[in-house]
């Protein structure tokens, strides 16, 4: 049977963690309950329409039906899928139905939006070509996070697993 528990809940079983704030841990807790995109309609044309993030407004990568922010590292909660790939799980909560239930979390969502915000350091590759060609994937779940050394930009967080990314000291 699976267990959910509230907010608070969730709050008092960390609060003698010192790795989340009790803000963080909170905010952790309703990503992952997820907010919907909002639709913008393209001047030129649907090929211009775009998507952004129903928490912070940041643009949602087109092409790719993204299950999290890679801004706030909200759940991105779609109403079906968007893109015809071959794209796996696109989102947690509609592959994972006991995840949420009457605006609870299980406790294994919840404690994965907890680890989430914690946060990994990304995995570095060397280009075969150059720099121009290095990459970085996700160590939680192995997706290329596009980074810029052309754009001068790097996620906040993993849009496939919504972990959050640890840009400082890759060394």
């Amino acid at each position: 049977m699976i267990e959910f528990i509230s907010l608070d809940e969730h709050l008092k079983n960390h609060e003698n963690d010192k790795r989340l704030s009790k803000a963080r841990a909170e905010k952790a807790y309703k990503a992952e309950i997820g907010v919907k995109p909002k639709y913008h309609e393209g001047k030129y044309g649907s090929q211009h329409d775009i998507y952004t993030c129903g928490s912070c407004g940041s643009t949602i990568m087109m092409g790719v039906v993204a299950n999290y922010c890679e801004s706030c590292g909200y759940n991105i909660f779609w109403d079906s899928p968007r893109c015809l790939t071959d794209y796996h799980g696109y989102n947690s909560l509609l592959n994972n139905p006991g995840c949420l239930n009457g605006g609870k979390l299980s406790k294994a969502c919840a404690e994965k939006s907890y680890k989430a915000e914690i946060g990994v350091k990304p995995k570095f590759h060397k280009g075969k070509y150059g720099t121009k060609y290095d990459s970085y994937t996700c160590r939680n779940c192995g997706s290329t996070i596009i980074t810029g050394r052309v754009t001068n930009y790097c996620h906040n967080y993993c849009c496939n697993c919504g972990y959050k990314i640890l840009w400082d000291n890759l060394g």
